[in-house]
């Protein structure tokens, strides 16, 4: 999963830090939600093992900077007797 957010022009390093920050959260939610999910998908217990995000700004010539933020995860299901 990724997300590409236009950083606010004139935006410091400081800013551009808690745009981040704020961005990995959301992904961070996002992975759980995945194996929420999952647990549903499959009626099966779940557990989030890896989480891996990456970040970084880079500039798009006329267009700006703009945040790149991506997410890996790797999840256990556990199918559930039946």
């Amino acid at each position: 999963m990724a997300i590409n957010i236009p950083v606010a022009p004139g935006a410091g390093t400081e800013e551009q830090v808690k745009q981040i920050a704020v961005a990995r959260a959301y992904l961070y939610q996002a992975a759980a939600q995945d194996c929420e999910n999952l647990k549903q998908a499959f009626k099966a217990e779940c557990r989030l093992v890896n989480v891996r995000v990456n970040s970084s700004v880079q500039s798009r010539g006329s267009s700006g900077e703009t945040m790149f933020v991506n997410v890996q995860s790797a999840y256990e299901v556990t199918i559930r007797p039946n």
